[in-house]
């Protein structure tokens, strides 16, 4: 599932030394923004390591070298640098949701489910409205058996609006209410997702076994493939500091 980049003017400054940490900075974010995330990396330790980047862009500095290291599927390296992110105390108040979400997606990718779940509760406590953090906690407490919790969340990721994304959310929550025993409320909303995405054959094979009469299949045997739903949507965000940067 892609990565939203969300974006603002490049920055000035008002030192050669800061400049120059600047002008790294938004190579690095450019470098991202074109599928270039070695290069970005390279770009932002740059920025990074000349201690001359003000507290707002330390922090996105750290940010944006996480989604890097994410999108290189370096998890570990990911939440090192969201901490850092987060530390700094400078991140926009626009991004600094996404930090605690995009560092609940490398925990999780690491494993580490309470961690996540806790960022998870962090991203929708700064940022009430945020849909896919609703909808990959709905995820994580789905596949930790807490059923009744998860179908909250898909519900009001739905409420939020999903777009592209909704018909994952609707068979995640047929998924747990199918696991809860509710068959015609699982089958109302594997068909909702088939409405939305008629190519989506995982929805199509359960709504088959469930709407036959035969007894429910287990979770793992109707759970869609990890490119699909197993895996958290990505809400990435890269955005150069503000023009107050020095």
């Amino acid at each position: 599932i892609g990565i939203f980049l969300w974006f603002t003017p490049a920055i000035s400054a008002t030192s050669e030394k800061s400049a120059s940490a600047i002008a790294s900075l938004n190579a690095g974010t450019a470098a991202i923004q074109s599928g270039r995330a070695l290069e970005a990396i390279d770009y932002f330790n740059t920025a990074i390591e000349s201690n001359a980047l003000s507290a707002e862009g330390a922090a996105l500095a750290y940010h944006h070298r996480g989604i890097a290291h994410q999108k290189l599927g370096l998890a570990g390296h990911a939440v090192a640098d969201y901490t850092n992110a987060i530390w700094q105390g400078g991140l926009p108040e626009a991004v600094l949701p996404r930090s605690y979400y995009n560092r609940a997606v490398a925990y999780a990718q690491m494993g580490q489910q309470d961690r996540a779940e806790r960022d998870y509760d962090k991203a929708i406590e700064l940022a009430p409205d945020y849909a896919a953090a609703y909808h990959n906690r709905a995820n994580l407490r789905r596949h930790l058996g807490n059923h009744s919790a998860s179908i909250e969340d898909y519900s009001r990721a739905l409420e939020l609006g999903m777009g592209q994304q909704e018909h994952l959310t609707y068979f995640g929550r047929a998924l747990s209410q199918n696991a809860l025993g509710n068959r015609p409320a699982s089958l109302e909303d594997t068909s909702r997702a088939l409405a939305l995405n008629p190519d989506f054959d995982t929805a199509r094979k359960a709504l088959a076994e469930w709407s036959g009469g035969e007894q429910a299949p287990a979770l793992a045997a109707v759970a869609p493939p990890a490119a699909m739903l197993a895996d958290p949507i990505v809400t990435a965000s890269i955005a150069p500091p503000s023009t107050n940067v020095q």
